[in-house]
């Protein structure tokens, strides 16, 4: 494992793309399928996927698989794990990911790790979920990451390790992830197991709102409301409340509803009862 976190957290995001094997299937001669390359394979089962002739795309990507194309296996899992043109076989559908992942597919490598993870296929072992989402975080996987925080953070399948989780979140962050960003405010906002730090918490929480988490927005609100940043900024907390709510984050709705829908002047006293949306 190249970096010290590689796991996954809370509110994973399953992404699953269509691609594994001509061992598993069994393709209809009438198909005729000619492919100049593995990754010619792939694309068009790629092309048969997305107009959902999905036994044609199974059967290119059972090609694809065989010549090694990392996409063309996960994409196979995927439809074995679906049903879709195959017979549904949670089993194959591990081992297309897994192949995947061996062969630099990162999801593949998220995908294999949520199997591990909840039993679905595969023995339930949080230390194979570890070691999926490491390798996915490893190729950059944003979701990978994040995941991996929340194992380290639990100390499930491996120890745990809160300043592990708090970078992982960080690094799923930094890859797009909108999880990560929430899960390592949220982690340097409480101080748990790391320094508590507002403004790193704030930065977090930032990218978050950004990226269009409501929660990320209305932990933002609440910062400002009870001047963790320095000073109150009542108005600033306002906007953020009314970013959060309009974003779906029932926390922001619900400081908003306390505070009354006019905006707040800067004299007005803090609310008694804030909300701060946790995991």
């Amino acid at each position: 494992m190249k970096s010290p976190f590689s796991l996954f957290s809370p509110l994973r995001i399953l992404a699953l793309l269509p691609v594994l094997a001509a061992a598993f299937l069994s393709p209809d001669p009438a198909l005729a399928l000619t492919c100049r390359s593995a990754a010619d394979c792939y694309n068009q089962g790629l092309a048969a996927d997305g107009a959902m002739r999905y036994r044609e795309a199974g059967a290119f990507y059972s090609q694809g698989c065989a010549g090694n194309n990392a996409l063309a296996c996960t994409n196979l899992g995927f439809l074995f794990q679906q049903g879709k043109g195959v017979g549904e076989d949670l089993g194959k559908a591990a081992a297309y990911y897994q192949k995947g992942c061996q062969l630099g597919n990162a999801v593949g490598c998220v995908n294999l790790g949520l199997m591990y993870e909840t039993g679905s296929g595969v023995k339930r072992s949080y230390r194979d979920a570890a070691g999926s989402y490491s390798r996915g975080c490893d190729l950059q996987n944003g979701n990978s990451c994040t995941n991996y925080g929340v194992l380290a953070e639990k100390g499930l399948g491996l120890r745990a390790d809160p300043a592990v989780a708090a970078a992982s979140y960080g690094l799923g962050c930094n890859l797009g992830n909108v999880t990560g960003c929430k899960n390592a405010g949220i982690i340097y906002l409480h101080g748990r197991g790391v320094p508590q730090d507002n403004q790193r918490a704030r930065g977090f929480f930032v990218r978050g709102c950004a990226m269009k988490n409501g929660d990320c927005c209305s932990n933002l609100g609440y910062m400002y409301e009870k001047g963790l940043l320095k000073d109150k900024d009542l108005k600033a907390a306002w906007k953020y409340y009314q970013q959060g709510c309009s974003l779906g984050s029932d926390v922001g709705c619900r400081n908003l509803a306390r505070r009354g829908t006019e905006k707040p002047k800067s004299s007005q006293g803090p609310l008694q009862e804030l909300d701060l949306d946790d995991y």
